[in-house]
């Protein structure tokens, strides 16, 4: 017989510890992964398994189970606990390697996935930390921009010139500097004062800029061309045609190249940093980029989409095509997995997963509904999960494939979150969000249970009724 977890009234604290009642004598066993009260509990093909519940931060939606000798999230499992069912789980119940969970309710709509500790009270586009992740930068819809605190308290604004896509701009940071444009100026600020260092006007409407370790400045220019910039001077080094349209450029590791994609003629460059000049084009034979290109972290391959073509992976130095996903949709921005083992991207309606030295699907995952705006956001992945916003909405998932929760942009715009080294999650939108997420190691687990189930499964829009 086993107590698993529960609520101390005497010391106000909700409870990970698990006892077990072995030869007339209760025996400590090792602690939940979370803390749970009002859960279903039950045992299923000789696993203790608990399901739901609540805690201090609020309602548990997941399941975890005792596995030898410790507890692991159910890695098989690709649905949460609904909500408004999580809370004050009656009962669990096994039928044909199923498990079945019944009743339940909630009243407490915090979710421990996603804890929110602070927001801003205005609407803001997509933020990007410090390199030592305590501040937080982004720019308000009136095109101010701001620096916080990882904490929350504003550090820092500057009300930079209204210019047209300003609701799509994130700003860029490198060491002392943070650097963002508005309208046709191109402006760098003082990290921790927000002194303007200098500010340029590139006759040019721009849209998001990266940084070459406080060298150079790289940006897109709309009508024209990608604009190089010293970033010490804010003189402008050089420019690069055909038109860039919407995208942004990335910068090799030991910044000699940069890449850089052109809506109009389907194309992926290759650019000297140096010079100027073209090292290699390779044409997707797509019929439109709405993607960024991303870089493998040691800057070997440069991965582009492209509509109607798919995903290219490309090797940085020659520009000739690794591998080649095929797919007649909508190709959205790539990311990669921060060991460089997984690529993922937005296509259509789903988020896919692929093995980044081959291109085969790992797994993926569809969206309930279609988004007409995927150049507007792209994964980012930490060590222990993948963001995304897709449409109004972020989704996160967890690095061993579980999705994990959602949360409402209530906005249309960039909506690419930013996530810190110790699980904050911070998200534009109607306002700034940031979520703590939890301190759990993903990454680390194993399908262990119902083992003959495949991982891989690709439908994940439902509410967990029954564990497959």
């Amino acid at each position: 017989m086993y107590v698993l977890g529960g609520y101390n009234r005497g010391t106000n604290k909700f409870l990970r510890s698990v006892e077990a009642y072995v030869n007339g004598s209760w025996i400590a066993q090792p602690n939940m992964l979370f803390a749970h009260s009002d859960a279903a509990c039950g045992v299923v093909q000789n696993t203790i398994v608990v399901a739901g519940g609540q805690n201090e931060a609020g309602v548990i939606r997941l399941v975890e189970a005792f596995v030898d000798g410790a507890w692991v999230r159910r890695a098989d499992s690709r649905y949460p606990l609904t909500l408004a069912s999580s809370a004050t789980m009656v009962d669990i119940a096994e039928q044909r390697e199923k498990l079945f969970l019944a009743g339940g309710s909630s009243s407490v709509d915090t979710d421990p996935y996603g804890r929110e500790t602070w927001s801003t009270s205005f609407a803001t586009r997509s933020p990007e930390l410090s390199s030592d992740n305590k501040y937080v930068y982004f720019v308000a819809n009136n095109a101010t921009l701001f620096a916080y605190t990882a904490s929350g308290q504003e550090s820092w604004s500057f009300p930079m010139l209204l210019g047209a896509y300003f609701n799509m701009l994130r700003p860029a940071v490198s060491n002392s500097k943070v650097y963002a444009s508005s309208g046709p100026l191109m402006y760098a600020f003082d990290a921790k004062s927000g002194a303007r260092q200098w500010v340029v006007d590139t006759k040019d409407t721009l849209y998001n800029p990266v940084v070459s370790a406080d060298k150079a400045v790289y940006i897109g220019a709309i009508q024209n061309t990608m604009i190089a910039i010293n970033a010490q001077t804010g003189t402008v080094l050089w420019r690069f045609g055909p038109s860039m349209g919407r995208l942004t450029p990335v910068v090799s590791a030991d910044n000699t190249l940069v890449f850089c994609a052109s809506c109009s003629n389907m194309k992926l460059y290759a650019v000297d940093t140096t010079t100027g000049k073209q090292k290699w084009v390779y044409s997707t034979s797509g019929t439109w980029i709405e993607s960024n290109p991303a870089l493998s972290p040691d800057s070997t391959v440069v991965y582009i989409g492209a509509n109607a073509s798919g995903l290219h992976a490309v090797y940085a130095s020659t520009g000739i095509r690794k591998w080649l996903m095929s797919s007649k949709g909508t190709v959205g921005n790539p990311g990669v997995s921060p060991d460089g083992k997984i690529v993922y991207v937005l296509i259509d309606r789903e988020l896919i997963a692929l093995d980044a030295t081959t291109g085969a699907q790992k797994w993926k995952y569809e969206f309930a509904y279609s988004s007409t705006s995927l150049r507007w956001t792209a994964p980012i992945i930490s060590a222990n999960f993948v963001c995304v916003g897709y449409g109004t909405t972020l989704y996160v998932f967890s690095i061993a494939l579980d999705f994990l929760w959602t949360g409402d942009y209530g906005d249309s715009g960039d909506r690419t979150p930013a996530i810190s080294s110790s699980n904050m999650l911070y998200v534009g939108g109607n306002k700034l969000t940031a979520y703590q997420l939890p301190h759990v190691d993903f990454s680390s687990e194993v399908n262990s249970f119902f083992p003959e189930i495949s991982p891989h499964a690709s439908k994940r829009n439902s509410p967990l009724a029954a564990i497959l």
